[in-house]
Protein backbone atom coordinates (compact mmCIF):
# COMPACT_ATOMS: atom_id res chain seq x y z
CA UNK A 1 0.00 0.00 0.00
CA UNK A 2 2.88 2.33 0.78
CA UNK A 3 4.21 1.64 -2.68
CA UNK A 4 0.90 2.76 -4.17
CA UNK A 5 0.97 6.04 -2.22
CA UNK A 6 4.55 6.59 -3.30
CA UNK A 7 3.93 6.17 -7.03
CA UNK A 8 0.41 7.61 -7.29
CA UNK A 9 1.50 11.29 -7.05
CA UNK A 10 4.28 10.61 -9.55
CA UNK A 11 1.93 8.96 -12.04
CA UNK A 12 -0.70 11.66 -11.70
CA UNK A 13 1.95 14.30 -12.33
CA UNK A 14 3.17 12.54 -15.46
CA UNK A 15 -0.34 12.13 -16.82
CA UNK A 16 -0.97 15.84 -16.32
CA UNK A 17 1.88 16.80 -18.67
CA UNK A 18 0.72 18.07 -22.08
CA UNK A 19 1.13 15.73 -25.02
CA UNK A 20 3.78 16.18 -27.68
CA UNK A 21 1.14 17.44 -30.13
CA UNK A 22 -0.03 20.12 -27.71
CA UNK A 23 3.55 21.23 -27.09
CA UNK A 24 4.19 21.45 -30.85
CA UNK A 25 1.05 23.53 -31.41
CA UNK A 26 2.00 25.85 -28.56
CA UNK A 27 5.50 26.35 -29.94
CA UNK A 28 4.17 27.18 -33.42
CA UNK A 29 1.58 29.61 -32.10
CA UNK A 30 4.21 31.22 -29.88
CA UNK A 31 6.33 31.78 -32.97
CA UNK A 32 3.37 33.25 -34.86
CA UNK A 33 2.51 35.59 -31.98
CA UNK A 34 6.02 37.01 -32.02
CA UNK A 35 5.73 40.53 -33.44
CA UNK A 36 8.11 40.68 -36.36
CA UNK A 37 8.44 43.60 -38.74
CA UNK A 38 6.07 43.35 -41.67
CA UNK A 39 7.80 43.53 -45.04
CA UNK A 40 6.19 45.07 -48.09
CA UNK A 41 5.72 42.87 -51.12
CA UNK A 42 7.01 43.63 -54.59
CA UNK A 43 4.13 44.82 -56.80
CA UNK A 44 3.26 42.35 -59.53
CA UNK A 45 4.98 39.40 -57.86
CA UNK A 46 3.04 36.27 -57.00
CA UNK A 47 3.12 34.79 -53.50
CA UNK A 48 1.64 31.75 -51.78
CA UNK A 49 -0.40 32.28 -48.62
CA UNK A 50 2.28 30.73 -46.41
CA UNK A 51 4.93 33.06 -47.92
CA UNK A 52 2.79 36.11 -47.19
CA UNK A 53 2.25 35.04 -43.58
CA UNK A 54 5.62 33.56 -42.63
CA UNK A 55 8.13 35.32 -44.91
CA UNK A 56 6.56 38.76 -45.23
CA UNK A 57 5.02 38.78 -41.74
CA UNK A 58 1.52 39.84 -42.78
CA UNK A 59 -1.17 39.06 -40.21
CA UNK A 60 -3.06 35.93 -41.24
CA UNK A 61 -6.47 37.54 -40.69
CA UNK A 62 -5.46 40.52 -42.83
CA UNK A 63 -4.68 38.36 -45.87
CA UNK A 64 -7.63 36.01 -45.25
CA UNK A 65 -10.04 38.96 -45.22
CA UNK A 66 -8.56 40.14 -48.53
CA UNK A 67 -8.95 36.60 -49.88
CA UNK A 68 -12.55 36.29 -48.71
CA UNK A 69 -13.58 39.58 -50.33
CA UNK A 70 -13.48 37.82 -53.71
CA UNK A 71 -13.53 34.10 -52.89
CA UNK A 72 -16.33 33.72 -50.34
CA UNK A 73 -18.67 32.11 -52.89
CA UNK A 74 -16.04 29.52 -53.84
CA UNK A 75 -14.47 28.80 -50.44
CA UNK A 76 -17.17 28.49 -47.80
CA UNK A 77 -14.84 26.71 -45.35
CA UNK A 78 -12.46 29.65 -45.13
CA UNK A 79 -14.90 32.50 -45.52
CA UNK A 80 -18.20 31.48 -43.94
CA UNK A 81 -17.46 32.86 -40.47
CA UNK A 82 -16.18 36.26 -41.56
CA UNK A 83 -18.79 36.72 -44.30
CA UNK A 84 -21.89 35.23 -42.71
CA UNK A 85 -25.08 37.19 -42.73
CA UNK A 86 -26.32 39.11 -40.74
CA UNK A 87 -23.44 39.21 -38.24
CA UNK A 88 -20.00 38.36 -39.64
CA UNK A 89 -17.37 37.28 -37.14
CA UNK A 90 -13.98 39.04 -36.96
CA UNK A 91 -11.93 35.97 -37.92
CA UNK A 92 -11.86 34.00 -41.16
CA UNK A 93 -10.84 30.36 -41.27
CA UNK A 94 -7.88 28.99 -43.20
CA UNK A 95 -9.10 25.99 -45.17
CA UNK A 96 -6.96 24.08 -47.69
CA UNK A 97 -8.35 26.13 -50.58
CA UNK A 98 -6.88 29.29 -49.06
CA UNK A 99 -3.51 27.63 -48.34
CA UNK A 100 -3.33 26.39 -51.95
CA UNK A 101 -3.90 29.85 -53.42
CA UNK A 102 -1.60 32.26 -55.19
CA UNK A 103 -1.88 36.00 -54.61
CA UNK A 104 -0.56 38.88 -56.71
CA UNK A 105 0.94 41.80 -54.81
CA UNK A 106 -0.67 45.17 -55.48
CA UNK A 107 1.47 47.27 -53.16
CA UNK A 108 2.63 47.24 -49.56
CA UNK A 109 0.40 44.67 -47.87
CA UNK A 110 -2.51 44.51 -50.31
CA UNK A 111 -2.94 41.42 -52.45
CA UNK A 112 -5.37 40.09 -55.03
CA UNK A 113 -6.33 36.46 -55.35
CA UNK A 114 -4.76 35.10 -58.55
CA UNK A 115 -5.41 31.36 -58.81
CA UNK A 116 -6.10 28.28 -56.70
CA UNK A 117 -3.67 25.38 -57.16
CA UNK A 118 -4.96 21.83 -57.53
CA UNK A 119 -2.23 20.35 -55.33
CA UNK A 120 -0.27 22.97 -53.41
CA UNK A 121 1.50 26.27 -53.81
CA UNK A 122 5.23 26.74 -53.47
CA UNK A 123 7.24 29.91 -54.10
CA UNK A 124 4.36 31.64 -55.86
CA UNK A 125 3.71 28.76 -58.27
CA UNK A 126 1.41 25.76 -58.40
CA UNK A 127 3.22 22.46 -57.89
Amino acid sequence: MKLFYTFFPLLSGVSALPSVEVQAIRSVTALNDDPSPVKNCQPGMKYCLNQIISDLGVDMQNILHQYCETQYTFDALSCHACKKFPVPLPECGAAPAAWNSIFTCNSGQTYDFAVRCENWCEAGECV
